[in-house]
């Protein structure tokens, strides 16, 4: 189980990188954890309970793998964003990230309330937020390929 402890520490700009990475994936990883769980709920089950009997290839069992993996950092994603303290900071990075537009059409979204620096800002802020989030609940820790895979 991922830890809970939180810290005080400032988040590294590599863990920033990282988690803007993922949030620039969110989009593409949400769409695969879809259509697993629509077309293959059969097959997570068959290998859920490790039946015996059943054809079940390397495919499948990497399937399952890749299922898992994107579901886990989703929800926790979405736990991070969901923890953002401002409002306003919030709804940028869903615009942003979340339904996937871009940083123009997110500024322009809030062009009325804020200006593009301020809104550029806010979205740095949220990242770093969501990323202090992410490494506090032990995402880093527990996927070291995701560290190693910003930092080149």
């Amino acid at each position: 189980m991922m830890g809970t402890a939180t810290t005080d520490k400032p988040v590294t700009s590599l863990e920033v990188s990282c988690t803007k990475n993922l949030l620039e994936q969110y989009d593409n990883m949400k769409i695969m954890v879809e259509d697993f769980e629509e077309n293959d709920s059969d097959l997570v089950q068959v290998l859920r309970e490790g039946r015996k009997g059943e054809l079940v290839d390397v495919i499948a069992k990497r399937q399952l793998e890749v299922y898992d993996r994107y579901h886990r950092i989703i929800s926790l994603i979405d736990r991070a964003h969901n923890a953002i303290g401002n409002r306003d900071t919030q709804k940028m990075i869903e615009i942003r990230y979340v339904q996937g537009y871009s940083h123009i059409k997110t500024a322009l979204y809030f062009s009325g309330k804020y200006s593009d620096r301020t809104v550029t800002r806010r979205i740095k802020k949220g990242i770093e937020s969501i990323a202090k989030s992410l490494r506090d609940w032990g995402l880093f820790e527990a996927y070291k390929d995701l560290l190693e895979q910003s930092n080149s």
